[in-house]
Parts: structure tokens; C-alpha cells; sequence
């Protein structure tokens, strides 16, 4: 068995603590964390004691770190989206592998300075498209090549983000304003868009696409709302948005893990309680100062005729990503869990389960045994994607949303010049 990997983790939040220090508590053959780097002084100890990191291995910020000597193979950068390029480029420069978390970066000349970084550096650049990696996306990806769908001719794909996610993350959340974090498209989305270049294998030419911030908007608060959940008649019977009413049964329920543990710490009544009534997950979702769409549609047309379409709404539940492929020969339908193909041929229709086990559909656990077998052998061939893969899908992005900005067709191959 092939020795863990051993990371300095830069950002102890939810995804780099509870996220990939969730990945390394369960699977200790693949990754040991041994040094911490957070500005936060409980997150900063929550992460020493989960992980039993020594002391003098804790660091305030990233930048106290990249001046320390080298700790570790890998540096896992899961510091807030509007700052991964830094410390990424400063971990490369001193020798680390680097795993960054989406989106890479908020700009394509940020992508590309961190593309042309690590091909310098010799080191790898993995950023988090977690779902390429998972059983099930590899299954759809080897149905396509497989050549019984035939020639690709079109794509629906649907990212429901689900009520609670969305009204948690891009309402009341860190995630609620674009230009203290990332457009939506970017902080949410594209994963999907590296999911369309995976699958399809071929570049986006060109893209329109179409949202808003529609319904979480202070001109649809009933009249009846108060501005935090806590004091609102509605919180209990009509609202389905309500704070107390989401996190107190979760919490009743005897779920400490996300979303409750951005909330609080201590996991009592009285200190969701307090939390609610005082910090920003307790106010009326119509009420905050929240500026992202809540829903957003995209046209897509790819090399050689091929076309897809997106759909990116918070107004879903209890469902993951859906994807269906229309080819020449048939139709490949997926769910996240069940995989269904329409032969046109046979005229029969073929459906089966992809098991998966772990977090995003076991595209974690994926990713990090394809990045240690990477490392242990030198071979980048091992790693389903690069860092220009994930140029090219925040290329996608960037394009998606200026379309939406500019309510006009965007070209996409001008910014992926050079790929």
C-alpha cells in the first residue's frame, strides 16, 4: 500500500476542513494533514485537534506559511474564492504540489498565470473538479466512448442547486455577493462546464446565456415578515425558507455536519438560538444583501456542430445533477445514481446503477487516489485533468457570464487562445 500524502492545508473552512480534512480523517491511506494555515484562532484549533497536527506546525495565513521551509508534498489551498491565486503560486514556487479548490480564479489571466506557474514549477496544479473523478461521471464518459450513443448531437444539463443549498450559501451565506466572492456561474457552476468539456471533449465556441436575481428580492417580502426568522410569524407554518425552522430540526435531528457547522460550534438550542437572532444565517431570505442570480440558463456551441444547454437554479430539491446526451443512435439519460440508455436500434431501453460511496458522488476520494498515484510515480497522465482543462472550463464560465451581462452571444475561442 502506497504511503498517504502528506498537505499543509491553507483555509480551514468548510470545504478545506470539513471538506478534504473529512477526506483525510476517513481515508488516512491517502492523505495526512501536518501543518494548518487559518486566520481564524477556533478554526485554526478545530484543525489541530481533528488532525493532532503539532502546535508549531500551525501558521496565521498562507503567506506566513510560504516563508516557512517546506512541510509537505502537497498544499491544499481552500482559502476564500477571491483568494486562491496568491497562494497558489507562492506554495508552487516552494516545491508544493498544489490542489486548489474551485474556481481557480476569477479572471482568465489569473488562470493563466497559474496554468503557466506550474508547468515552471514542474509541479502538478489540480484544481477541485471533483465530479470528473467520481464512478458515475467516468461511467457516462466511457458510455460515450464506448460509441453506442453514436455521434453526439446535443446535451441538457441541469444543476439544481436545491432551496436550502441555495438560501444557505448564495443568500444568507459567504457566497451571497459577487464582488466579495464570485459571480454564481463561477463559485457554483463551473464544475459543469468542466463536466461539458469532459464529456464532450471538444472546445466551446461560442455561448448566450440568461438569469437573474428574481425571486430573493426585498419587493417579494409578504408583509407580515420580520427581518430575522426568530421573530417572524411566518418562520413556523408558511415559509419554506425559514432559518429556524431548517437548522433547528437538523439540529434536533442530531446533524452536526454542514450545513449546521457554519452556523455554530457548540451544537445546543441556545446557541443556534443566539446565532440566529444575531449573525447571518438567521435573517428573512428577503432581507439580506444578497446580489447573485437565483436562477441562470446558457446556450452552448461546441466544435463541429455540437450544442448544449444549462440550467442553474436554486429552486429544486432533493435531486443532483441531471444530464441527458442525445446522440445519433440513441439517448443516454442520467440522475446522479441511475444511468439510462434509449437504443434507437433495438428499440429497448437499457437502465443500471453506478455505485458510488463518499462525498460528490466519490469524486473526492477519486481525485485524491489519482493525484497520490500521480505523485508517487511522477506521471501526469494519471490525473484526469490539468490545469489548462480547468482553464478551459473557467473560460466557459467567464464567457457564460458575460453573455449574461452583456444580454448578447459571446465567443468563447478568443479567450481560449493557446489551448
Amino acid at each position: 500500500m502506497s504511503r498517504p500524502l502528506t498537505a499543509v492545508l491553507c483555509g480551514a473552512g468548510n470545504r478545506g476542513l470539513d471538506g478534504y480534512g473529512w477526506c483525510a480523517s476517513q481515508r488516512r491511506d491517502l492523505l495526512e494533514i501536518v501543518a494548518v494555515a487559518e486566520p481564524i484562532p477556533s478554526r485554526r484549533a478545530l484543525a489541530l485537534q481533528r488532525h493532532a497536527i503539532d502546535p508549531a506546525m500551525a501558521f496565521q495565513d498562507w503567506a506566513e506559511l510560504a516563508k516557512a521551509e517546506k512541510l509537505a508534498e502537497v498544499a491544499i489551498v481552500a482559502t476564500p474564492d477571491r483568494d486562491h491565486v496568491e497562494p497558489a503560486l507562492s506554495l508552487l514556487a516552494r516545491g508544493y504540489h498544489v490542489l486548489l479548490e474551485k474556481p481557480m480564479a476569477l479572471s482568465l489571466a489569473d488562470c493563466w498565470r497559474l496554468v503557466e506557474a506550474a508547468e515552471s514549477s514542474g509541479r502538478f496544479l489540480v484544481v477541485g473538479h471533483v465530479l470528473r473523478y467520481s464512478p458515475y461521471f467516468r461511467a457516462m464518459k466511457a458510455f460515450l466512448q464506448s460509441g453506442k450513443l453514436g455521434e453526439v448531437m446535443t446535451v441538457r444539463h441541469l444543476e439544481p442547486v436545491n432551496f436550502w443549498r441555495f438560501c444557505h450559501s448564495f443568500v444568507r451565506g459567504n457566497w451571497s455577493v459577487a464582488g466579495l466572492s464570485a459571480p454564481f456561474i463561477m463559485a457554483k457552476s463551473c464544475h459543469d462546464f468542466d463536466l461539458l468539456y469532459y464529456l464532450l471533449e471538444k472546445r466551446c465556441l461560442r455561448v448566450s446565456s440568461f438569469g437573474s436575481l428574481k425571486h430573493f428580492r426585498a419587493e417579494n417580502r409578504p408583509s407580515q415578515a420580520a427581518s430575522r426568522c426568530c421573530h417572524c410569524p411566518l418562520a413556523e407554518s408558511e415559509c419554506p425558507f425559514s432559518a429556524t425552522r431548517y437548522y433547528g430540526d437538523l439540529l434536533r435531528a442530531g446533524e452536526h455536519g454542514w450545513p449546521v457547522n457554519v452556523v455554530i460550534s457548540d451544537f445546543t438550542e441556545q446557541a443556534l438560538a443566539e446565532a440566529l437572532a444575531d449573525g447571518p444565517y438567521g435573517r428573512c431570505v428577503y432581507d439580506c444583501p444578497n446580489d447573485v442570480v437565483d436562477h441562470q440558463v446558457a446556450i452552448l456551441e461546441f466544435e463541429e456542430g455540437v450544442t448544449a444547454t444549462f440550467t442553474a437554479t436554486a429552486f429544486t430539491d432533493h435531486r443532483v445533477r441531471e444530464t441527458e446526451i442525445h446522440g445519433s443512435l440513441g439517448t443516454l439519460k442520467g440522475d446522479g445514481r441511475f444511468l439510462e440508455f434509449s437504443d434507437f436500434r433495438s428499440r429497448q431501453v437499457e437502465r443500471w446503477e453506478v455505485p458510488t460511496e463518499g462525498r460528490h458522488l466519490g469524486g473526492d476520494w477519486a481525485m485524491l487516489e489519482s493525484l497520490q498515484r500521480a505523485i508517487r510515480t511522477g506521471d501526469a497522465s494519471l490525473l484526469d485533468t490539468g490545469p489548462r482543462d480547468s482553464l478551459v472550463s473557467h473560460a466557459m464560465a467567464l464567457a457564460v457570464e458575460e453573455s449574461r451581462l452583456r444580454a448578447s452571444v459571446v465567443e468563447v475561442q478568443d479567450a481560449q487562445e493557446g489551448l
